[in-house]
């Protein structure tokens, strides 16, 4: 099981580190209210954060939202953003391309992290004819030490719902990533990656059949 008590909310991201993210609402406002909103909200996550995240998993669940991550290298986020015009005209990427490093990229994803949250906020907030922020701020975050917590770290987001009630058996739960990987059918999750982690398809299945102690 993930220990909740270990999540903090400022350590810095260091390319190539897996991280366990937690975004939470205000005082416990369902940010998704209904199957749109899910859609909506991954759409956000795909177009600001994949340029900086690989995604191993993710669940979106009323009033919260986890997603196991690793940071992508420098180098990488570059590539990127050397592709799209639009977004590689901001001050923060202009500086990872003239000194890409850890520093520079920590900016990037800052930037990119609460841009998505502030877009996600925006069109909420449009619809539902409400004002003021959406998300306590800033989001949390976990480092994941080692494999085994990586492996641990995927199956709870997973299994959260149930865990939460919302559904007596998390393989039915619609709004996670398990159904997608067990498909090969994601376009956010690097499903190969996931099942190199566990070790084959019936090994990540198996581990989420392990009932906690």
């Amino acid at each position: 099981r993930t220990d909740l008590k270990h999540f903090e909310y400022k350590v810095e991201f260091s390319p190539g580190q897996n991280f366990h993210l937690l975004f939470k609402s205000h005082g416990g406002v369902f940010l998704f209210r209904n199957a749109e909103n899910h859609r909506y909200f991954l759409t956000k996550i795909e177009a600001f954060l994949m340029p900086v995240f690989n995604f191993y998993a993710w669940s979106t669940l009323g009033n919260h939202a986890h997603f196991v991550i690793s940071v992508k290298r420098p180098e990488e986020v570059v590539a990127f953003f050397k592709t799209n015009v639009e977004m590689h005209r901001s001050l923060c990427v202009q500086q990872l391309f003239s000194t890409p490093d850890a520093a520079a990229l920590q900016f990037v994803i800052t930037r990119q992290v609460n841009s998505m949250l502030a877009s996600y906020t925006h069109s909420y907030n449009k619809y539902y004819g409400r004002k003021g922020g959406l998300f306590q701020s800033p989001f949390r975050r976990s480092i994941i030490d080692d494999p085994p917590h990586l492996k641990r770290s995927i199956v709870y987001v997973h299994k959260n719902a149930e865990q939460h009630g919302l559904i007596k058996d998390f393989r039915c739960y619609p709004y996670s990533s398990y159904d997608d990987i067990i498909s090969n059918a994601s376009s956010m999750v690097d499903v190969k990656k996931v099942l190199d982690i566990f070790g084959g398809k019936d090994e990540f299945v198996n581990a989420h059949l392990i009932k906690e102690a």
